[in-house]
């Protein structure tokens, strides 16, 4: 029993690290396999944005919508970006029905208040988790485009899954935004196939009983295209798509043969990605 309990404590406070590498260990392209990724640089807030997120009150920010926050929860970061119309984007937190939301603003570059014209609820409200910025060439229009991600925070698995907003250029004076989610979402799932802009998605999946008689579970892997400044399916695009990948003690990134196709179809319908 006194081993027993042991060996429980020990699988308790390891595991939440184990499980933070499991997906690093169990990607779709192994050391020296990844196709050719956008150049996407981190998109830097800027300085007096940071400074000033902690010092925010309601009162300050009423008419922004902040009313009835508590000071931890009011969170504001501009981020300066290359627009004809817009100056920056920034990202708030805002009372959203009961509960509170992160959006994404727009403030364009006559107002000097910091109003915005425009906002896109992006992710749910939490000091938890990452959160992450960048920008490049998605669309292929030349002009920037911006990359946001949200951590939802947590231990074991739950600390990967994440919202990711794209922000698309439509020309040098407007934008599109889309919020999908994903796990554990980096700058080289962005890749370039065929000319082709496509997002690796990621999803952790339960398995049922598998091929050799045991429970397992696996990483699924999915295609989407930027088409239009809309993500479409795009498993199309490369036979390594869609992949799934089971989730080993040990790296591993081939194809699952502990599958069946049908069960493997069920699995690959059921990782489709979320938009919103």
């Amino acid at each position: 029993m006194p081993f027993k309990f042991f060996f429980l404590v020990v699988l308790i406070l390891v595991s939440p690290f184990y499980l933070g590498a499991s997906n690093e260990d169990h990607q779709p392209y192994g050391p020296g396999e990844w196709p050719e990724t956008l150049d996407l640089k981190v998109l830097h807030a800027s300085e007096d944005s940071v400074d000033n997120s902690s010092k925010l009150s309601a009162e300050e920010k009423t008419e922004e919508g902040f009313a009835g926050l508590m000071p931890g929860e009011i969170f504001e970061r501009l981020y300066p970006i290359q627009n004809e119309r817009y100056e920056k984007i920034a990202l708030r937190s805002m009372l959203q029905g009961d509960g509170i939301s992160f959006f994404l603003s727009f403030i364009d570059r006559e107002t000097s208040d910091g109003a915005s014209s425009e906002s896109y609820q992006f992710a749910p409200f939490t000091p938890l988790g990452a959160l992450e910025s960048y920008e490049g060439d998605l669309n292929g229009d030349t002009y920037p485009d911006y990359v946001f991600v949200k951590y939802s925070g947590g231990n074991g698995i739950a600390w990967g899954h994440a919202d990711v907003a794209l922000v698309l250029s439509e020309g040098d004076s407007d934008f599109s935004v889309q919020v999908v989610e994903s796990y554990v979402p980096e700058p080289k799932d962005f890749i370039s196939l065929n000319g082709q802009t496509a997002f690796i998605h990621a999803s952790f999946q339960y398995g049922g009983l598998c091929t050799d008689g045991k429970y397992h579970n696996f990483w699924v892997y999915r295609l989407y295209a930027i088409d239009d400044n809309q993500l479409v399916p795009a498993d199309h695009l490369s036979p390594d798509f869609p992949k799934v990948v089971f989730y080993s003690f040990k790296p591993n990134h081939k194809e699952t043969k502990l599958l069946t196709q049908k069960a493997k179809d069920e699995l690959i319908a059921e990782s489709a990605m979320v938009i919103h």
